[in-house]
């Protein structure tokens, strides 16, 4: 189980390393601020003085330097350093990523360029459709430049991790034992729950068949920072440390079958045509026609989405933070639609459709 922060020891560790290191990085002076959290075990706090800004990422002291935050499968390669600065070392010549000032290992403490305040989902949520498509073409491109990137000279453990049948299988397990088994209560027979574990276990093999490249992994709307939002907005990006291998449907789920934002149908469609054509022009060549693309996108969105309900569920439960239920309803809106959507899915339908609705009134 992540260890429980401790704000005290926390402050104090933060505190030993500003001493060490803010002069150096023209700080004389500055005031500390606790930034709200997210479902991760760090701690951020924005370190403000005259003229300059940085943030403090705060790990726990007994969480080994080679960790993930998601569960993972690794090829047995361990690199020895913090997952976040080896992947931000890969992405930084690429894409716009915080820049790492500090790595106090001591304290297990980074301190990073700041990227202020304003997420994507803070924007789409104020913006009419056409400021929105300009937000999600930005998110885009920043994305296609993702899935292009190849293995680099250096070591880089996205190339040793990504997702298996093994993994999606435990991450659907994962949603069946929160979203099914706890919030339910029982509710559901064994021979249901075997069904719709068997259907979704053949969903695993088929998303093992489509080439894998490299994944942020969580590229949604609140991880997405707006830097500068003109007729071309710049897009930082965070919270990547976990990224790997997966098909390039993933990320793309992540965005535009968002847990905190519901674009709207046509321009989803839209921009999904858009990024398959750019894809199919640039050096991934796309054999798919766009219904097959959007089949494989909504097919790959029944995982994605569940993995976030599940974890939703689980965050509640055990870590007794309630706070994401409220993104609940939305998630498994896409999962209903995708359901009704398609034959293919008849028999996972038959037994998880009558299901949903009393998920959905479980996280409310």
């Amino acid at each position: 189980m992540p260890q429980k922060p401790n704000q005290k020891l926390d402050q104090t560790r933060l505190e030993e390393v500003l001493n060490a290191h803010a002069p150096s990085l023209g700080l004389e002076t500055y005031a500390v601020t606790k930034l709200q959290g997210d479902a991760s075990t760090r701690i951020y706090y924005r370190v403000k003085g005259p003229g300059r800004s940085l943030i403090a990422m705060v790990m726990p002291l007994n969480q080994p330097s080679s960790i993930a935050e998601e569960i993972t499968k690794v090829d047995g390669h361990v690199v020895g350093e913090l997952p976040y600065i080896n992947v931000q070392r890969f992405l930084e010549t690429h894409i716009n990523v915080p820049k790492i000032y500090i790595n106090d290992t001591q304290n297990n403490i980074l301190l990073i360029e700041d990227f202020g305040d304003q997420l994507l989902l803070d924007l789409l949520s104020g913006a009419n459709i056409k400021q929105q498509e300009a937000l999600y073409r930005a998110a885009l491109t920043e994305l296609k430049k993702i899935v292009t990137l190849s293995k680099p000279k250096d070591e880089c453990i996205v190339f040793h991790r990504k997702y298996d049948a093994d993994l999606y299988n435990w991450e659907f397990l994962h949603f069946v034992e929160y979203a099914i088994d706890h919030a339910l209560n029982g509710k559901v027979s064994s021979s249901d729950r075997t069904s719709i574990l068997e259907s979704l276990y053949k969903l695993s093999t088929t998303y093992t068949s489509w080439d894998q490249k490299v994944t942020h992994r969580d590229f949604h709307s609140r991880n997405l920072m707006i830097l500068s939002n003109t007729d071309t907005p710049k897009v930082g990006i965070i919270d990547f440390q976990d990224a790997l291998l997966a098909p390039i449907f993933y990320d793309l789920c992540s965005l535009l079958r968002d847990s905190y934002f519901t674009i709207d149908r046509n321009l989803q469609d839209k921009l999904l045509e858009s990024y398959r054509q750019g894809l199919d022009q640039g050096e991934l060549k796309m054999t798919s026609s766009f219904d097959e693309f959007r089949y494989a996108f909504d097919l790959m969105g029944v995982q994605r989405n569940m993995k976030a309900a599940g974890r939703f569920f689980y965050i509640d439960i055990v870590r007794h933070n309630s706070s994401y239920l409220k993104d609940v309803p939305r998630t498994l809106t896409y999962i209903k639609n995708t359901l009704l959507d398609y034959p293919e899915l008849k028999s996972l339908k038959a037994k998880l459709l009558p299901l949903l609705d009393d998920i959905t009134e479980k996280s409310a």
